[in-house]
């Protein structure tokens, strides 16, 4: 025979299954009905699901980083190309500024931009200009 509870927490009982629900409108409970709604077996089924969601999420995650990586990759190509651009107007840069602290090209700009001739030349000028 089981023994009847008088104390027992109706809202636990309540919130446990839907025959909790129902033994909670009951005023009376019995130890064996409380064992009946305590004892919940898991079914292989519920471990099925759980795994094939677990490898859903897993997979999904490692989709998510495989894209971030190729973007990230397609990133780095992308700056490595403009870097080898910048170097190499840099370079160019260098051998014009090289080449500007040289007396020839002072004597160059001097005679092509400021029209200035050398002391003994002779100045010709074409009369088409």
């Amino acid at each position: 025979m089981s023994k009847l509870i008088t104390n027992w927490p109706w809202n636990w009982v309540r919130r446990l299954t839907r025959l909790g629900r129902l033994a909670c409108g009951l005023w009376i409970i019995t130890k064996d009905e409380v064992g009946r709604i305590m004892r919940r077996r898991v079914k292989p089924r519920f471990w099925g699901f759980m795994i094939a969601v677990t490898l859903i999420v897993f997979l999904a995650s490692f989709m998510v980083m495989r894209v971030r990586y190729g973007y990230g990759a397609r990133q780095l190509a992308q700056a490595q190309s403009e870097k080898n651009a910048l170097a190499a107007e840099a370079d160019v840069l260098k051998k014009q500024l090289d080449y500007a602290q040289t007396d020839e090209y002072v004597m160059r700009v001097a005679r092509d931009e400021l029209n200035m001739i050398m002391p003994g030349e002779i100045r010709y000028v074409n009369g088409s200009r």
